[in-house]
């Protein structure tokens, strides 16, 4: 195998202790951070949705995505925690006449070096059952192997496809603007290199945590020895008349996501009941397909940028922190009605109206909902 080249990348006395900075190597962004006197060299955006990492924080050799807090070693350029699912690549470093230069290590990082392959060859009988093959399901299933799990590593989903990136279905995906094949996390050459079976199309009805197995819906059953259930969230319906009318969707699957991109070519209006992230996420996509779209939430502020109590409690309280759909015309045009909750849908008028003294009724096509889930 041909040997990479170095390539000159910044001049040392850029690099200030535990500041990360970003650069240009070809067509690829680097990552360089000086720490503990030595420099280090990544790859500088995250595998999960491509954020530049120089963003992130910096703490003890470990450095978090400024995006979703996928977590990384710069030193070894390994994947601490998710949603990233893949490690980073690992740059060479040496410095010559005050200037650093990189090259890529051999392997793109030390989880995927072919040497590595035997450690994930399969010698034991131990079953380990995963239920769900989503983002979780997938990496502990890889975890697995990683750390030298030698039995049966064997993922459940009950839908036809092999894990893919639920998150995408409200952004990319139902704008139609990216294929199904985009959204697949890892091809299926991936999961059999590794020794991983994949059962697509079993749903899990039934565990039995005394006998140590599991009962599927076309009433077969499987032992095991280690189980983990991963199935996530299902959105909740929201408790209003009217979800049973043709032209009510929720949104989890890509079946679910199929179904709704089936309908929008003779859709021109579309009710949002909810406008947390999945909501405004599902209200830029469809507004990229020129629908017009209402937004139907509770409260004045459409949504909160924290997750802490604090800032929750501020979401509530004061609007410091509060989304500001104005702010981005054209990627969130549309219409909100706030202080509604949505009380009821009229299939027959194809409208939803709002249970307050206002008595408020939002025209629709489709009515989409995306509230919270369980």
């Amino acid at each position: 195998m041909e040997e990479e080249k170095w390539e000159e990348a910044i001049k040392e006395d850029e690099l200030k202790e535990n500041v990360p900075i970003s650069v240009k190597i070809g067509k690829k962004t680097v990552l360089l951070v000086r720490s503990d006197n030595r420099i280090h060299a990544i790859a500088g955006k995250c595998p999960h949705y491509g954020a530049l990492l120089q963003n992130g924080l910096l703490l003890d050799h470990v450095l978090t995505c400024p995006w979703h807090n996928a977590r990384f070693d710069i030193t070894s350029g390994k994947m601490k925690s998710p949603p990233a699912a893949d490690d980073l690549a690992l740059y060479e470093v040496k410095v010559e006449d005050g200037i650093v230069y990189v090259r890529k290590a051999a392997g793109v990082a030390p989880s995927e070096k072919d040497e590595d392959r035997e450690k994930h060859a399969r010698k034991g009988e131990r079953i380990f059952l995963i239920v769900g093959a989503g983002a979780a399901g997938s990496s502990a299933a890889v975890t697995l192997r990683k750390e030298g799990f030698d039995g049966r590593v064997i993922m459940l989903t009950e839908e036809g496809e092999f894990p893919y990136d639920r998150p995408n279905l409200s952004k990319d995906y139902l704008t139609g603007e990216v294929k199904r094949e985009w959204m697949i996390l890892k091809p299926e050459e991936f999961y059999r290199d590794l020794e991983i079976e994949v059962l697509r199309n079993y749903k899990v009805i039934g565990v039995d945590v005394n006998e140590r197995k599991i009962t599927f819906a076309h009433e077969t059953q499987m032992k095991y020895d280690r189980l983990l259930v991963a199935t996530g969230g299902i959105p909740r319906t929201p408790p209003i008349s009217g979800t049973e009318f043709d032209g009510f969707f929720l949104l989890r699957s890509f079946a679910d996501a199929e179904d709704i991109l089936s309908r929008l070519d003779r859709t021109k209006r579309v009710v949002i009941i909810g406008a947390g992230f999945i909501g405004l996420e599902s209200a830029s996509a469809l507004r990229k397909r020129d629908i017009e779209v209402h937004l139907v939430a509770p409260g004045c502020i459409f949504p909160f940028r924290g997750h802490s109590r604090r800032d929750k409690e501020e979401r509530i309280n004061g609007q410091n922190i509060a989304f500001r759909p104005e702010r981005y015309r054209g990627r969130y045009d549309h219409c909100r009605h706030r202080n509604s909750t949505g009380s009821w849908i009229s299939g027959g008028e194809r409208t939803c109206g709002n249970g307050s003294d206002s008595r408020e009724r939002v025209p629709a096509d489709r009515k989409r909902k995306r509230l919270c889930g369980r």
